[in-house]
């Protein structure tokens, strides 16, 4: 799980929760980040928690890039 937040404590308290539940999660701290990640990993990537406001990218346009990869 993709885990796309700009509030640390929002990116650490889903990681947490994500990891207890038995998920392994990727933090990313805005849109670019998220993006180059995705980019990285490719389709070890499945599922995607995606802030909606963002300074630079949106959560929206976040979303389109991911799904355009």
């Amino acid at each position: 799980v993709l885990i796309v937040d700009d509030d640390e404590m929002v990116r650490q308290t889903l990681h947490r929760q994500l990891t207890r539940a038995g998920f392994e999660a990727v933090l990313a701290a805005n849109g670019e980040d998220a993006v180059l990640t995705a980019q990285a990993r490719g389709r070890e990537l499945t599922a995607f928690l995606i802030d909606v406001t963002m300074p630079g990218l949106s959560g929206p346009d976040v979303f389109l890039r991911l799904r355009s990869l």
